[in-house]
């Protein structure tokens, strides 16, 4: 039966394969059978076919064969991030071979490193060394080097998560000097914490011109270590607060892997353009984003999977979705019980129980709170949920003069933990000093902290981490604003808030938030006077503008970082609340509504 257009290959059919398989038995002893297997092995992986190599290799009953055949291919789908791949031959493998052997041990733990599964890899990085050095080691020195590289490199990253960043800096860079280039993936992950050891020690300078250097040595397309790199660049520039670069960045990876739509790079991707949008407020365009992310979770890497599930869920909420945004919180622990991810798992709850304080139920979130551990260690925040933060959230809700005390003592660690750090993690830092500070009484402080946080966050825009503060926030920001501190940011910060009701706003909040101007909810940023039963957003508001310019959808995408599908799923919204057929009619319509006004 051919396969084939051009006669090359064909296959038995099953009832005549089967056949000449009884055939086989019949004829031929156990041992001409196995050198049969044993051949086919062999010209299969010649041509490349390593799992119907690995079949036939199984066959033979030479489980030590079938265990060198997956360490001499492992190198190309290790480079290519063919995680599902890996794991499919390592479970063919028995496990007690596996724990003898250094190179597919390390294959273990680099599939934990997808899962970021970080305590469970240092066992096996132990383990696979004491097997180098072991003097029963078939390895010749320099396959021992370049293993012992792959340790460096998956060490470094354990090292940096436990804020050890000289030690990080130094076994990362050891790494470099031991690999060989075509260990792609592992001298990838090795940059990439050689810049994270420099950043975390406070060398952001020589962080950015690493990475400088390494992408003018790896040209896009040239080299499969660009996406890696784009990746710790879309990293050091969140840290940096420069979300305008990172969505630039990010397009531009994302059209350098459009071949590989499905790799792991393009989910980097589509993860920061979320966290980008998200940090913007542009909820519903940050929803689309972790989407895609979550619908290919089964090649992306398990952290930004999670924190797909967390952006979701905290866009949800924004919007007031509060039932989908439960929903997300609830996949996201679902998901940490399925990778077998304990710290992940940890994670979640503090998630849910931060979620839990959004919505109100201080009483659940207090729940958490009281169980939580405070001596457990400090992990760098670059993610969406940190659970210390969200335990001095809740300390700070309670506002009592134990819980303040308590607050108090928990962002002191905070702060010290990120000494020195580039601005992410400050702007939230510092806004719950301001709240903090107010709580106790000391405005003049309050506000210094928040002036301070408010600069930080004005030159990216972001806007989401004073937002989920609530009314206290907003009342300390408009008192900020009252000083002429940044107005136009400000404008746009309380823009971002909700009105505050009766639910959500303590006594003493509410009466002084009476005599206060009134916060304009982020659904309507249109005129004042516009007559609009449903007034366009923020961003609609934006497109408005560019279409008045007769941009096109491409340029408009170009302009705002966003895809051109976005761009008209957002001109379709405004032609319907315009009640107008096309853009020249809404420009028309926004001209007559006075909406179009020079910003």
């Amino acid at each position: 039966m051919p396969l084939d257009h051009e006669g090359v290959w064909y296959r038995y059919h099953h009832l005549f394969r089967e056949i000449l398989s009884r055939r086989l038995l019949a004829r031929c002893s156990k041992e001409q059978i196995a050198a049969l297997h044993s051949r086919a092995s062999a010209w299969l992986a010649q041509e490349g076919l390593v799992d119907e190599a690995l079949h036939h290799a199984l066959a033979t009953g030479d489980v030590a064969a079938a265990a060198r055949l997956v360490e001499a291919h492992r190198c190309e789908p290790l480079n290519r991030g063919r995680w599902p791949q890996l794991k499919r031959w390592l479970d063919r493998l028995p496990a007690g071979m596996v724990e003898q052997r250094p190179a597919l041990l390390l294959l273990r733990a680099w599939l934990l490193h997808t899962q970021f599964r970080l305590m469970d890899i240092p066992p096996l990085l132990d383990r696979a060394e004491t097997l180098l050095d072991s003097s029963e080691c078939d390895l010749d020195e320099h396959a021992r080097a370049l293993l012992r590289g792959e340790i460096d490199a998956l060490e470094s990253q354990n090292c940096y998560w436990r804020g050890e960043g000289q030690r990080c800096l130094e076994i990362a860079r050891r790494s470099l000097a031991a690999t060989s280039s075509d260990q792609r993936q592992t001298r990838g992950l090795a940059l990439l914490y050689v810049v994270g050891g420099l950043q975390q020690t406070g060398n952001v300078a020589a962080a950015w011109a690493m990475l400088r250097d390494s992408l003018k040595e790896n040209q896009p397309g040239a080299n499969a270590l660009a996406p890696r790199l784009l990746i710790t660049q879309m990293g050091m520039e969140f840290l940096g607060g420069d979300l305008g670069s990172v969505a630039r960045t990010a397009v531009y990876l994302l059209d350098m892997v459009q071949k590989q739509w499905h790799s792991v790079s393009s989910t980097w991707g589509q993860y920061y353009l979320g966290r980008v949008q998200l940090e913007q407020y542009n909820c519903a365009e940050a929803q689309d984003h972790f989407a895609v992310v979550l619908e290919r979770r089964h090649v992306a890497h398990s952290r930004i999977v999670q924190d797909s599930f967390y952006g979701l869920a905290l866009a949800h909420q924004a919007l007031g979705q509060s039932v989908e945004a439960e929903q997300a919180a609830d996949a996201a622990s679902t998901y940490a019980l399925e990778t077998g991810n304990t710290a992940l798992m940890y994670e979640a709850e503090s998630f849910r129980a931060r979620l839990a304080l959004m919505q109100g139920r201080l009483a659940l979130a207090d729940q958490w709170a009281r169980a939580f551990d405070q001596e457990t260690h400090l992990t760098p925040s670059h993610f969406l949920e940190a659970p210390h933060s969200t335990l001095t959230k809740i300390l700070l809700a309670r506002g009592t003069p134990d819980h303040l005390h308590r607050a108090e003592t928990m962002l002191t660690r905070l702060q010290q933990s990120v000494a020195g750090a580039t601005p992410w993690p400050m702007i939230e830092l510092l806004a719950l000093q301001a709240l903090l500070r107010d709580a106790q009484g000391n405005r003049k402080e309050a506000l210094a902290a928040l002036e301070q946080a408010v600069t930080l966050a004005r030159p990216g825009r972001f806007l989401r981490v004073f937002a989920e503060l609530g009314p206290r926030m907003a009342l300390l920001l408009r008192r900020l604003a009252d000083g002429g501190v940044a107005l136009e940011f400000l404008d746009q910060l309380l823009a971002a808030f909700p009105e505050p009701t009766p639910d959500h706003a303590d006594a003493d909040i509410r009466r002084q938030t009476a005599t206060e101007p009134a916060i304009r909810p982020s659904s309507a940023i249109g005129h004042p006077s516009s007559p609009l039963v449903e007034p366009l957003t923020r961003r609609e508001m934006e497109v408005l503008a560019l279409l008045a310019q007769r941009l096109t959808n491409k340029e408009i995408a170009q302009r705002l970082v966003i895809s051109p599908l976005t761009v008209r799923k957002h001109a379709s919204n405004i032609y319907q609340k315009l009640g107008v057929r096309g853009r020249r009619e809404a420009v028309a319509a926004a001209e007559v509504l006075g909406i179009l006004e020079t910003r």
